[in-house]
């Protein structure tokens, strides 16, 4: 169970009277919701997906991205005292922050690229009557075997870093085999800038 948790997230676009005209977009593997501000917008743009103009874009940050709660910034449960997490728990988290936080009422859509859409079907077996549409994009219900070797090679390059020091830093790491193989195998979708 994590302790204190919290959720990263932010708004965009106006919630209307009803509160039903949300879009929620979970992040991607690595990615945070600053990465996403081009996926949302009141004008087209190459990158847009939600159109801020008709919708209010609810954009979530994982747990474990230092932003939301993370073994690197929790006060209770630093590294490898802090709990595994799902993709199930996550989407609890998101669902408490828009009905208790929020006051939504019901979901428009939910979208998510690669592990963001992996969360969109966690929403569709969750919250079925809550959300009127699912879109998964480059989401899978199921890991690959390419999807576990890739996390795997991640994992031991932390594993491997003499800051991680078995989990036991002070400051958190900065890891960088880890992050430079994490951004070669950048699967956002989203084109660098």
């Amino acid at each position: 169970m994590i302790l204190d948790w919290r959720v990263g997230y932010r708004t965009f676009g106006t919630l209307n009277a009803e509160r039903t005209n949300v879009v929620v977009m979970p992040t991607w593997l690595n990615g945070r919701t600053e990465d996403m501000l081009s996926l949302f917008g009141a004008k087209p743009g190459k990158n847009r997906l939600v159109d801020t103009s008709r919708f209010f874009g609810v954009a979530f940050d994982a747990f474990g991205d230092g932003v939301a709660s993370s073994p690197s910034n929790s006060g209770r449960q630093h590294g490898t005292v802090f709990p595994q997490s799902t993709t199930e728990d996550m989407v609890r988290a998101q669902y408490r922050v828009l009905t208790e936080v929020l006051k939504v009422k019901h979901v428009h859509a939910v979208m998510g690229l690669s592990m963001g859409g992996h969360q969109v079907f966690a929403w569709s077996v969750l919250y079925p009557g809550f959300v009127s549409r699912t879109v998964p994009i480059v989401g899978s219900p199921q890991a690959t075997n390419f999807d576990r070797l890739s996390k795997q090679i991640v994992i031991e390059a932390i594993e491997s870093d003499p800051e991680y020091d078995g989990g036991r830093y002070t400051k958190e790491p900065q890891l960088k085999l880890a992050n430079a193989i994490g951004a070669d195998a950048d699967d956002s979708g989203v084109p660098e800038r």
